[in-house]
């Protein structure tokens, strides 16, 4: 898309003629960068005038577009910082002043209630722009900070969700100009709540904003060390809390509850005078008797109070604040322990409709306090530990028990009646157990789990207590003729009841998972406890076995996973003889690494001992050879490598050196000829020479008289052989062995020449 010069948008930016083209076309072509950086300062001047002239025209219509102009061409920094801006940051102050020409702040009009939002997001973003800017946060941003508040305060019952998040970061960022507005701006807040009535009809975020800018004014504004005066603010809040507690007093018998006695005794004292307490709202006045649903009141202004405590340590201090945790655990614990079977309604107020309300009161002061304990936990994590015990004792009381033939066993109706409460419960619960490494008292955690498998498990309704079933009475039989138009409606429930199966939604099945997982993990249960699990966990996983994908972990599967993962690595501790690893390896072994490794261990082979040698050793000198033989084989190829490199070089090396030493070898053997050494080695060697030869020559002539000699006497013996008779003797001849010179007595042993004694 080529871009548009800045001319021809100047053009439409006249008036009714911007309607001629489409908006976004003209907001698209002033985002781009090179629009403006290419235009010429009285094209840039012209823009920003024109733009102004929409913020401060009479129609709504074009003070809304004049807004979405502004954000856009302040994108770019050659427009903040020009002249213009601080203008037209003006012009739509005036535009909050002025409340958009609305009348009826109750029922506002749709475009003048849209050009206030315009108005509010524009601010909010060229405050953005500028801040950490020094010199625009000076020149353009500070001068027109008082006003800014001040309009946008004005607009705090009109546009709040708006208001509220631009008012707070300034407050937090600009306390020293905010501080003349911090009284208005408490007002304006406390009006939005009006006395805790507008609590519940406001949204959650809307009203957490509300309760947290309230926090933040309190102190933060203050000359003051506002350290002790958020402890003052967060002390007298506690006190507001307990004396709107008392209230119960008057309706429950507590002085039985021997807990509830030493809880409320911990909290801050009540001051002698009622006047000395200051009090964020006014007071409160109930009256059960005449209006019965005013006991909802008190619960309703606790929670207010818990959520503005809530505020209180979220918000962060200019500096470190001592925060009376014990005393906010006790309060969680007051609440979530309330209890009318220890704190019974009194006797004098007998109506049972009133009495059935007190209970759902108090029931949604539970609620509160879980709620209390839970942010606790998330907000100090391991620091909440000390009081673990009493915290977890106090979330097992929450859950519905009954006495059955002086057993405690769990009230199912109630159980399922209150799941939302028992479900909080469970994942406060869940979240307390995985700060600890190992719960000492498993037992507290009996109520959870099988309240967590109600909860959890699929259910069909209850049609006993449907009207309009008829039934025969006394075993009488019921005409025919008689018909009870009442049941037709349920056929299909009574004939097809697996239609009508209640499930649990998926947050409660995600909650009871974690909350099982972290159980078996971190606590040593029961046999019978972790055979309960076993079975849930079972059989959801196959209820869900499309989800596992084999054991692949996402989002959609990954508490199902851990907690099949935590079975297998947490089994009982005795009492059960089958495994249940063979039905999980089936359901996620694929791709589980700890399923398969437990299915298939492959652990090293325990050592055994044969022939004197140990397995172990053998295996671990092959292992050892077969390092040594990787090891040869790599210096081997890093040698011939380095050969080759060298090759070259050591062939010139060699041809150098071989004639070298030849002719050094030549020069050395003539050297020692010519020396004295050698005439000595020639001299000796020609006497040896000739003693050889003198030697021969003497042997030579006694060989020949010896010669001549021997020949003599042989012709003598031949003639007497031939003359003599032969004379045969009795004895045998023995043989006789010529001794030489070189014999004597010893005798060589036999020689046996055996088969490895024969040359090959």
């Amino acid at each position: 898309m080529t871009d548009v010069p800045l001319g021809s948008i100047l053009d439409l930016l006249d008036g009714d003629r911007i309607n001629e083209v489409d908006f976004t076309v003209i907001l698209t072509s002033l985002s781009r960068p090179s629009t403006i950086t290419g235009a010429s300062n009285v094209d840039i001047n012209h823009l920003c005038s024109r733009v102004n002239n929409y913020l401060s025209s009479k129609k709504t219509f074009y003070r809304w577009l004049g807004c979405k102009l502004f954000v856009v061409i302040n994108l770019h920094l050659r427009i903040i910082m020009s002249s213009h801006t601080i203008n037209q940051i003006g012009s739509i102050v005036k535009i909050l002043e002025s409340h958009c020409f609305i009348d009826d702040f109750i029922n506002p009009g749709q475009q003048e209630l849209a050009t206030l939002l315009s108005c509010c997001e524009a601010l909010d973003f060229i405050i953005d722009r500028i801040r950490s800017k020094p010199a625009l946060t000076r020149e353009i941003l500070t001068p027109k900070l008082p006003s800014i508040i001040a309009a946008l305060i004005d607009n705090i019952r009109i546009i709040p969700r708006e208001v509220l998040p631009v008012l707070f970061k300034l407050l937090q960022k600009n306390s020293t100009t905010f501080r003349p507005f911090g009284a208005k701006f408490e007002v304006g807040l406390k009006a939005l709540l009006d006395d805790d009535k507008n609590f519940y009809r406001l949204d959650k975020e809307l009203t957490s904003m509300i309760l947290q800018s309230l926090a933040l004014v309190s102190f933060n504004l203050s000359r003051e060390n506002p350290n002790e005066i958020w402890s003052a603010r967060v002390h007298d809040l506690l006190l507001e809390i307990k004396s709107v507690f008392s209230i119960y007093q008057e309706i429950l018998d507590t002085n039985q509850d021997v807990d509830v006695v030493a809880r409320y005794n911990l909290l801050p004292k009540m001051p002698d005078e009622a006047s000395d307490l200051r009090l964020l709202f006014g007071p409160l006045s109930v009256d059960i008797v005449e209006t019965p649903f005013d006991v909802f009141r008190i619960c309703k202004r606790l929670e207010v109070l818990v959520k503005l405590l809530i505020a209180y340590l979220d918000v962060s201090s200019p500096s470190a604040v001592r925060i009376p945790l014990g005393q906010l655990v006790t309060l969680g614990e007051l609440f979530s322990g309330m209890n009318l079977k220890f704190s019974p309604i009194k006797r004098d107020i007998r109506d049972v409709s009133t009495k059935k309300l007190i209970v759902q009161s108090v029931k949604q002061l539970n609620a509160v306090g879980i709620s209390f304990l839970h942010h606790l936990q998330q907000r100090f994590s391991s620091d909440i530990l000390p009081h673990y015990n009493s915290i977890l004792a106090t979330l097992n009381s929450v859950i519905p028990v009954k006495n059955v033939k002086g057993k405690v066993v769990l009230d199912d109706k109630e159980v399922i009646e209150n799941s939302k409460l028992v479900l909080d419960t469970i994942s406060t619960a869940s979240d307390l157990i995985g700060l600890a490494e190992l719960s000492t008292e498993p037992g507290l955690l009996n109520h959870l789990i099988d309240s967590s498998l109600l909860i959890a498990e699929q259910r069909l309704p209850d049609i006993e207590d449907l009207k309009g079933i008829s039934k025969p009475v006394n075993g009488v039989k019921k005409n025919k003729k008689s018909k009870d138009n009442g049941n037709v409606a349920f056929s299909d429930i009574i004939a097809h009841q697996d239609l009508f199966v209640l499930a649990p939604d998926e947050n409660t099945a995600k909650a009871v998972r974690k909350f099982f997982a972290n159980a078996l993990s971190k606590s040593e249960l029961s046999t019978a406890n972790v055979l309960k699990i076993q079975r849930y966990a079972i059989l959801d996983a196959v209820r869900n076995t499309k989800a596992l994908q084999g054991g692949k972990i996402n989002p959609e599967n990954e508490d199902i996973i851990k907690l099949l993962e935590s079975i297998v690595l947490y089994p009982a501790h005795r009492g059960v003889r089958v495994s249940v690893i063979p039905i999980i390896y089936s359901l996620i072994g694929k791709n589980n690494d700890i399923t398969s490794l437990l299915n298939n261990p492959r652990f090293p082979v325990p050592p055994t001992t044969v022939s004197g040698i140990s397995e172990e050793e053998t295996v671990v000198e092959e292992e050892e050879e077969e390092e040594e033989e990787e090891e040869r084989k790599e210096e081997e190829e890093e040698e011939e490598e380095e050969e080759e490199e060298e090759e070259e070089e050591e062939e010139d090396e060699e041809e150098e050196d071989d004639a070298k030493y030849s002719e050094d070898r030549k020069r050395k053997h003539d050297e020692i000829y010519e020396s004295e050494v050698g005439q000595a080695v020639k001299k000796i060697q020609a006497a040896n020479i000739k003693k050889v030869q003198e030697d021969a020559e003497a042997s030579g002539k006694v060989f020949k008289e010896s010669f001549g000699s021997a020949t003599k006497e042989l012709v003598k013996v031949e003639e007497t052989f031939v003359a003599s008779p032969v004379v045969e003797s009795e004895e045998p001849e023995k043989e006789s062995i010529p001794e030489s010179d070189t014999d004597s007595d010893f005798e060589m042993p036999p020689i046996i020449v055996g088969d490895d004694d024969e040359d090959e």
